[in-house]
């Protein structure tokens, strides 16, 4: 998912956002699969 450039600056910042939110738990979720 695209962080657009709002939600990008808030995560180089420090401070997390609902996108940056859903793409780790995407990478999380995709690091599951990979395991099955």
């Amino acid at each position: 998912m695209h962080l657009g450039p709002v939600a990008s600056d808030m995560e180089r910042r420090g401070k997390a956002s609902d996108r940056g939110d859903d793409n780790r738990q995407v990478a999380v979720n995709n690091a599951m699969l990979e395991q099955i």
